[in-house]
């Protein structure tokens, strides 16, 4: 059981609610048997989730513009559309700019891929099914920071 604050029964007051949308909230609480309170958290709980969720859309879409624009400038190689691939320090570092592996359904960072490496050359990884860290010194939470929609990481 929880135990309830006295704050938390009395009634709050909301000025400046729509009379259509309050007898509208009346009617469906009627319906289903909730009070007008309960509808209207239901509702905003509803509105807020989506909210929060259409923001973290939008800057998902934007991290993704800016990337475009990084690629199209030449500041960023894009490996994408690959079954397999396995990257070793020396390979990152002969690019010589930063990498965005999208796609890829293994990428394999190899046992020599350090912290200081994957910082400077590892833009992100995107959309890979499984993301395999060979070299144990490297943080796995340094490594999700710069992932999205990676399903499994493994060493």
């Amino acid at each position: 059981m929880s135990q309830e604050s006295p704050d938390e029964n009395r009634p709050k007051t909301i000025r400046g609610i729509d009379p259509d949308l309050y007898d509208r909230a009346l009617a469906l609480s009627r319906q289903t048997g909730k009070t007008v309170g309960q509808v209207i958290n239901d509702a905003l709980s509803n509105l807020l989730n989506a909210l929060d969720s259409t923001a973290d859309k939008v800057q998902e879409v934007g991290r993704a513009f800016v990337e475009g624009v990084q690629e199209g400038r030449g500041e960023l190689t894009v490996i994408s559309n690959v079954e397999e691939i396995e990257v070793t320090r020396e390979e990152l570092a002969s690019l010589g700019r930063q990498v965005v592996f999208r796609s890829v359904k293994r990428l394999v960072l190899g046992e020599d891929v350090d912290r200081e490496t994957f910082e400077k050359y590892v833009n992100s990884i995107v959309q890979v099914e499984e993301l395999v860290v060979r070299n144990k010194s490297l943080p796995k939470l340094t490594v999700l920071q710069r992932c999205r929609f990676v399903k499994r990481i493994t060493n």
